[in-house]
């Protein structure tokens, strides 16, 4: 009897020390999971820049460039790919050879042929790129630094928005958005440096209706908007040139 009563005490000790191993391991892989998002982010936000302008400047988007200024280019793109952690799937299909950003409908008071895109992003360089982009393919491009001023200009305007903005985040101002019956129906991407899977999971249950993980991609971001504006626009056919 005593020897059972203290294989049971054994046990239970065993069981407990094993919990308090599993609760301390599942802490350490949250941390482990913490700081493999904020590098991400950290390091994303300036490659945004250096690889989305370069790849502009590359593929013919600002004009035609001498053989030298190709090759410097070409250096800068490919040195700024090395440096980025954590590809999507989609970033890593473009990278092989041959961003709440939000873009919306047009709605009924802007003109049939004329589209016009608000970008939603505190980020400079960042609004600035996506605004070359889109004035490439054809696009009036508008820019709002906050969520707020979005939201005061979404039903009037077609939307391009960013996930981390000062005050409303991106997907805050998404979810309202989606719960307004006049902006509803407003397509979103979500243009953002986090690029965790559990970042992607929440942009989808904010409403968003596609996601784009930094540093934005040209073809990825006119293919987005191409299944849901259905423009038919063959990707960078018009620039003459595949990455």
């Amino acid at each position: 009897m005593f020897a059972a009563a203290r294989d049971v005490t054994e046990r239970k000790r065993f069981e407990r020390a094993l919990h308090e191993k599993n609760i301390e391991l599942e802490h350490a892989s949250c941390m482990k999971t913490e700081f493999l998002a904020t590098m991400s982010h950290e390091l994303r936000t300036p490659l945004n820049a250096i690889i989305g302008f370069s790849e502009a400047l590359k593929d013919g988007l600002m004009g035609e460039l001498s053989d030298n200024q190709q090759e410097y280019i070409s250096d800068i793109f490919t040195s700024g790919q090395l440096w980025l952690p954590l590809r999507t799937p989609a970033q890593a299909a473009a990278a092989q050879p041959p961003g709440v950003v939000a873009v919306a409908a047009p709605l009924a008071a802007i003109a049939p042929r004329e589209r016009i895109a608000l970008v939603v992003e505190d980020d400079e360089r960042a609004a600035d790129l996506i605004r070359l982009l889109l004035e490439a393919e054809g696009f009036t491009v508008l820019h709002a630094a906050s969520a707020e001023d979005a939201l005061l200009l979404a039903p009037q305007h077609s939307l391009l928005m960013d996930i981390q903005l000062p005050g409303m985040d991106g997907l805050g101002a998404t979810a309202l958005l989606k719960q307004d019956s006049a902006t509803a129906a407003i397509p979103v991407i979500a243009l953002t440096a986090m690029a965790m899977k559990a970042d992607q999971e929440k942009t989808r249950l904010a409403g968003c209706d596609a996601y784009i993980a930094k540093p934005l991609r040209y073809k990825e971001l006119y293919a987005a908007i191409d299944s849901l504006l259905g423009t038919g626009k063959p990707q960078a056919a018009d620039h003459g040139k595949s990455v």
